[in-house]
């Protein structure tokens, strides 16, 4: 299931997937040599990205993959070692079993979840830097309890799932969930993205992007700025 393809014009919010901001109306999103551009390097307060619920079944058991074709054209992080400019988060079918991956300018990793979000993160990857290397084909691959990210079909971070449900608000504890932008106030990014799209064995519901308005309109979007290594919890609208 393609949820975007720059190949086909316009923006992710132009084919299904919602866009939010905060603070709302900062980060407008562009086409930029026939991808988007998401660019949240004014401050780091700007928050902004990308959102879905599945339109397939995110089953451990059988797997799934998010693939996503990005370019992280620029990344700081304020010195925070846990917090990234970019990141790309995958929540299944039991948001107990998710994964949040943080794009950062020297070093892929994963957030972890016991400390929540806190220091050391879960996994990392500091031979691998996502920055200035031009677009990249990236799988983020779930099966039973654990997940691998390939670049280019290199496997670069993995390990286990981690459980955010803690936090106690969407999007950690809404099923299905997938995101891809700046989720924090102690980051920025400069990214380009020219494709998303999940791979899964069973299609379910179709017109992911009105279920994740509603969904979230309900509930709310949280962007969370999360500083020191605790969460502080804010609510947002897209």
């Amino acid at each position: 299931i393609v949820l975007y393809d720059s190949a086909l014009g316009g923006l992710p919010s132009d084919q299904g997937m919602v866009f939010g901001s905060f603070p709302p109306s900062q980060v407008v999103p562009s086409v930029i040599g026939g991808a988007t551009n998401l660019n949240t390097t004014g401050m780091n307060l700007l928050q902004a990205g990308f959102g879905a619920i599945s339109p397939l079944t995110l089953d451990n058991t059988s797997g799934y993959t998010l693939e996503f074709s990005a370019e992280v054209v620029a990344e700081s992080h304020s010195g925070n070692q846990v917090r990234a400019g970019f990141s790309v988060l995958m929540v299944g079918a039991n948001p107990t079993s998710s994964i949040e991956i943080g794009f950062q300018d020297g070093r892929l990793f994963a957030q972890n979840d016991a400390p929540l979000f806190g220091y050391p993160p879960a996994d990392e990857n500091s031979g691998f830097n996502p920055v200035c290397m031009g677009f990249v084909d990236y799988s983020l691959a779930i099966l039973g309890s654990s997940y691998t990210l390939w670049a280019d079909s290199t496997a670069v971070l993995g390990g286990s799932l981690r459980d955010y449900t803690g936090f106690g608000l969407p999007p950690y504890t809404l099923p299905g969930t997938i995101f891809l932008g700046d989720n924090t106030s102690s980051a920025q990014a400069d990214v380009n993205i020219s494709r998303v799209a999940l791979v899964a064995p069973v299609a379910a519901v179709p017109e992911p992007g009105t279920q994740f308005l509603l969904a979230l309109g309900i509930a709310g979007i949280v962007f969370y700025s999360r500083c020191g290594g605790t969460a502080r919890l804010s609510r947002r609208n897209w």
